[in-house]
């Protein structure tokens, strides 16, 4: 659903090139349902199946100016694309070394703000721990080059399952089935609502 906003449809075609990468099979990616191209898109929370879906926005030398992980809002998406033009023009004419270290304040600053954001709840809380990891791996890893990306460098080697569905549970999957234990660093609250459990006590 977020790519189908007119606001970001119009800025991606505008301002990139998009190019989509199957991860189908590495280690590190996630499992999912399998929907056929008339399932209809269904809502999710933000950050969730980052194992699934990585997005790399790259310079014109294919090297990472923000990396995104897990599904992300429109207005999250175009937050993202408005830092990495940011990041463009402030490193362009810049040396290596003084462009990779515009890169690596202005991300370790964004991870410092997510990371303080205590609005409250548990889905921002999700966004909140998203952005930071994000921010955090683009602070260690400026203008890394897409060529040396690792999915599990950004979301680590855990085992995840993502299944969203509407009018029905698709009976296929895609990727392995690897099921395992959730992130132990998750708020219990959080670690419920992912089990399923919070829908059960309902």
């Amino acid at each position: 659903m977020t790519f189908s906003n007119d606001a970001l449809a119009k800025r991606l075609k505008r301002e990139t090139v998009l190019v989509w990468e199957d991860i189908t099979g590495e280690e590190a990616a996630g499992s999912s349902f399998a929907h056929g191209p008339k399932d209809p898109a269904n809502h999710c929370v933000t950050g969730a199946g980052d194992h699934n879906v990585q997005i790399l926005l790259l310079d014109e030398w294919g090297r990472i100016l923000d990396a995104v992980a897990g599904f992300r809002s429109a207005e999250d998406l175009i937050e993202e694309l408005d830092l990495s033009r940011a990041l463009r023009r402030a490193i362009e004419g810049q040396k290596a070394g003084s462009a990779e270290e515009i890169v690596r304040v202005r991300h370790e600053k964004e991870a410092k703000e997510d990371a303080e954001d205590d609005s409250g709840g548990v889905f921002r809380e999700l966004r909140r721990m998203g952005k930071t990891r994000d921010h955090r791996f683009c602070a260690r890893n400026p203008l890394l080059a897409h060529g040396k990306f690792r999915t599990e460098d950004l979301v680590g080697r855990g085992r995840s399952f993502f299944g969203s569905s509407t009018g029905g549970v698709p009976k296929e999957k895609i990727g392995k089935d690897q099921g395992g234990e959730l992130d132990e660093s998750l708020p219990e609250e959080i670690r419920e609502i992912l089990r399923g459990e919070k829908e059960k006590k309902k």
